[in-house]
């Protein structure tokens, strides 16, 4: 019983320490890194407020690994579909402010900012005819250009009915056209209207109802919000968002890419691909009985695992890399020089990996007696891992008031607080705590 309560005591300090991070145990999980200044949270998406080069931004999200923040890569592209939507929407609300950034934009669809509201000036969709520049007219009675000759002829004095029209109709080569009428009096005559010039409607000129006019008015209507937005935002690229939204505000952006790679595609706005991130966990420790000598260095590779409700995920996997070098790395790299890694034979993942197991041990000569074996002794070496990652400080506490984001809480800065000044404080009480356990258990023997 003695021995078991020491035992249980033992194991009791362990814990504690395990749990203090001073014993770490080999395991892999997500963290969140803190994302950059700027960053939010939208009910349209995600946003952010930053410096803008044709359409993205670059910046870095922290994460902290092993008691020390290390700097993620982030970059961040203005989003296709909600920005130029934001940024319409705010040119309505905003005319004085950015109607002069976003002239280009208005000026094809003839739309200004008149007298404290938004008017668009069109032509005018009309079916009134156009004259030719001439007129039919007898003694001063002119046939108008806008009525038919079936229209115009009871419209002749003195006529009580009509008989007969020749032409019918009106051609570019008609010079005369005869009305066969029967007067008042009963006597039938005929009636000849002769073409001539038409000075009060030249050629070219609108033929209306209220008469010839030169040029038709532009018809003008105002513009509601809701008729604004959908009409301007098809004209508006990604990259002109910036010009038209002062960068006092967030820009609706595209889900971050953590850790970006080069773009081998030189177009400014093409979106880069993500890739992990490789942070030392410790220097490299000599592997005994290696030969050629080996140094292995502890690394957690940090993988982009975004969700679509938390797009600054990632997977944390401790891994382990065997090189003929002492000089590990020492910041953080996106990849891993192959020439400097020593892989024991065969060279597989999982040998690079363990290089301590009998499978993956060096293969001595095959020049063996038959009645001899030979033996390989390898000593294997415990290194410990992390056990519950670096972890990492959770994002800072948000609100949204109208169109600006309000930091309500800054989580980051009394977790790093904490981080730094309390965790040293809690090891100590811990490392008193289980010696004084330990101790207890040792006198009870």
């Amino acid at each position: 019983m003695k021995n078991a309560f020491t035992y249980r005591n033992v194991l009791c300090s362990w814990l504690i320490y395990a749990a203090m991070g001073v014993v770490q145990i080999a395991s892999a999980g997500f963290a969140s890194p803190s994302p950059p200044p700027g960053f939010s949270n939208t009910p349209d998406g995600f946003a952010y407020k930053g410096q803008w080069v044709d359409g993205s931004a670059r910046s870095t999200a922290e994460l902290i690994v092993g008691g020390r923040p290390v700097q993620i890569p982030v970059y961040m592209r203005i989003s296709e579909i909600n920005a130029p939507r934001f940024a319409a929407r705010y040119l309505f609300r905003h005319p004085l402010v950015t109607a002069a950034a976003a002239a280009q934009i208005l000026a094809p669809l003839a739309v200004e900012f008149v007298n404290g509201q938004w008017i668009q000036t069109s032509e005018p969709v009309h079916n009134y005819p156009i004259s030719d520049g001439f007129m039919f007219q007898r003694a001063g009675h002119i046939i108008p250009p806008n009525m038919s000759l079936n229209e115009f002829c009871p419209t002749i004095p003195d006529v009580r009915r009509c008989t007969g029209i020749s032409p019918a109709t009106i051609t570019p080569t008609t010079t005369e056209i005869t009305f066969s009428v029967e007067l008042y009096s009963g006597f039938l005559v005929t009636r000849t209207y002769t073409r001539t010039t038409n000075p009060n409607c030249p050629a070219g000129w609108f033929i209306t109802p209220s008469g010839c006019v030169q040029h038709l008015q532009p018809v003008t209507r105002q513009l509601t919000e809701e008729e604004f937005v959908p009409l301007i935002t098809p004209l508006i690229s990604p990259a002109q968002v910036p010009m038209i939204v002062p960068n006092t505000l967030p820009v609706p952006v595209e889900t971050p890419v953590i850790n970006p790679a080069p773009r081998t595609v030189p177009v400014p706005y093409t979106l880069p691909l993500s890739r992990p991130l490789i942070v030392p966990l410790a220097d490299p420790v000599m592997i005994p009985n290696s030969e050629p000598q080996q140094w292995r260095q502890p690394l957690l590779q940090i993988n982009p695992s975004p969700t679509a409700s938390n797009p600054w995920r990632v997977s944390l996997n401790p891994i382990a890399r065997i090189t003929t070098s002492a000089h590990g790395i020492t910041e953080p790299v996106s990849y891993l020089d192959p020439a400097s890694s020593a892989h024991p034979s065969p060279e597989s993942d999982f040998c690079i990996r363990n290089p301590e197991v009998l499978a993956c041990a060096r293969v001595p000569e095959f020049d063996i007696p038959t009645d001899e074996i030979q033996t390989l002794t390898e000593v294997v070496s415990y290194e410990p891992e992390h056990f519950l990652g670096g972890g990492s400080c959770p994002q800072p506490v948000s609100i949204t008031l109208g169109e600006r984001t309000i930091t309500a809480f800054d989580t980051p800065r009394y977790c790093q607080f904490i981080s730094s000044y309390f965790r040293p404080v809690l090891l100590a009480i811990a490392a008193f705590t289980s010696m004084m356990i330990v101790a207890g258990g040792f006198r009870s023997v």
